[in-house]
């Protein structure tokens, strides 16, 4: 069986005398026609065969054999592939294998590339971690330290100004004093006329007594009762002026802190000769600050308001109130002489004064301007334009009547 028709009933060698007997006996096939192929066949491998065919016009045909038996049914089955086609696929085998080798070649080659980057990269993002946390580290013992630094600077700073709080109070404590001190003539003549007075009035009770004059007794009382009045009003100012101050900012009264300041200032006006003209008004003014410290502020200003004006025949005092919606100024002008540019630019330092030696230590502007800087307010210098000095204090207004009140 073949399926070539040319090759039918042919066989490739001779049929041995038994195979031919047994096909004669069998009848199944002509045997005229088993006439063995002119074919000569060479071994390829295990598997192939190299066979060569002639046929009858003498053409010689290249094949390619493969063989597989087919046990049941006793029968051999050959496969043969032309020389050429077999070639050709061949080496389109070849070609395609070498082909997919080179694929996945290309394929192995771009998956270890890919793998070295990836390497690489890893080794580059551990390199560079390792630098970051390196770099990190080294950052954050700089910050410890600068932290650290910093620590000490605020607690240095906080030390500091715990120190210039202690010794600005021990410097208003001083400036009152010193401003006592300066006042103590006058205090201590307003003192001793009102004790004259009372020594008078009571001689003269004592008399009347003994003349059974008991009007004229109760009368020379009363005027001793007022007398006694007097002097304690001005020792209870004196007392709250002389004593330490807190450090509490608060709503406190400006009209209480005006008042007292002149109460005090009294006696050094009078023996000048000195008068105040005020504009104050009559309703209540609530600022942010302390009292006493406020109050030595204005005794301060008024002071220095009345020592400018020694060589001045009627010296005069104005004293003036403006205030909007969120502040308050209080405006004290003397008529003396006036500053220069250089003792304007130096006004608030420490020590600096206009006045004769032993007249004044220098510390009153600036004692004044740091208390009204601690209570959020400015104070200014500046010569008036018809004459004389004119100091302003700004002070917050208290921001409700409820914290009024609560004073």
């Amino acid at each position: 069986m073949a399926s070539r028709p040319d090759w039918h009933f042919r066989s490739f060698g001779p049929l041995s005398p038994e195979a031919r007997t047994a096909i004669e006996d069998t009848k199944k096939y002509p045997m005229d026609e088993l006439v063995p192929l002119e074919a000569t066949q060479k071994p390829f491998d295990e598997r192939f065969r190299n066979v060569a065919i002639t046929n009858d016009a003498g053409a010689t045909e290249h094949f390619l054999v493969q063989s597989q038996l087919i046990p049941k049914a006793g029968w051999e089955v050959l496969l043969l592939t032309p020389g050429e086609q077999a070639w050709t696929r061949a080496v389109g085998t070849v070609a395609l294998t070498a082909l997919l080798l080179l694929v996945v070649g290309l394929i192995a080659t771009v998956v270890i590339q890919r793998r070295v980057q990836l390497q690489e990269r890893m080794r580059a993002a551990l390199s560079m971690q390792e630098e970051l946390e390196h770099r990190v580290t080294q950052r954050t013992a700089e910050l410890k330290e600068a932290n650290s630094l910093i620590m000490q600077e605020v607690e240095e700073r906080r030390a500091a100004e715990t120190l210039l709080r202690q010794t600005q109070t021990e410097l208003i404590q001083a400036g009152k004093l010193a401003a006592l001190g300066q006042m103590a003539a006058a205090l201590s003549h307003e003192f001793n006329q009102p004790l004259a007075a009372v020594k008078s009035f009571a001689r003269n009770a004592g008399a009347y007594l003994e003349r059974g004059e008991p009007e004229k007794v109760r009368q020379n009382v009363g005027m001793i009762d007022d007398m006694v009045d007097r002097l304690a009003a001005i020792s209870t100012h004196l007392r709250n002026f002389a004593r330490r101050p807190g450090e509490k900012t608060e709503p406190v009264l400006l009209n209480r802190a005006l008042d007292s300041a002149m109460v005090i200032l009294e006696p050094k006006m009078r023996a000048s000769g000195c008068s105040v003209s005020h504009d104050i008004g009559d309703a209540d003014i609530w600022v942010l600050g302390g009292q006493v410290r406020l109050q030595q502020v204005f005794v301060n200003l008024l002071s220095n308001a009345v020592d400018a004006m020694r060589d001045i025949p009627e010296p005069v005092v104005d004293l003036t109130v403006q205030h909007d919606d969120e502040r308050v100024s209080v405006n004290v002008r003397d008529r003396g002489t006036g500053m220069t540019d250089a003792e304007i630019a130096q006004l608030f330092d420490p020590f600096f004064t206009t006045k004769e030696p032993g007249k004044g230590m220098g510390l009153g502007l600036s004692i004044s301007y740091n208390i009204v800087r601690d209570f959020g307010g400015t104070l200014e210098g500046r010569n008036h334009p018809d004459g004389g000095a004119v100091f302003s204090v700004t002070l917050k207004l208290a921001e409700s009547q409820t914290m009024a009140a609560a004073e």
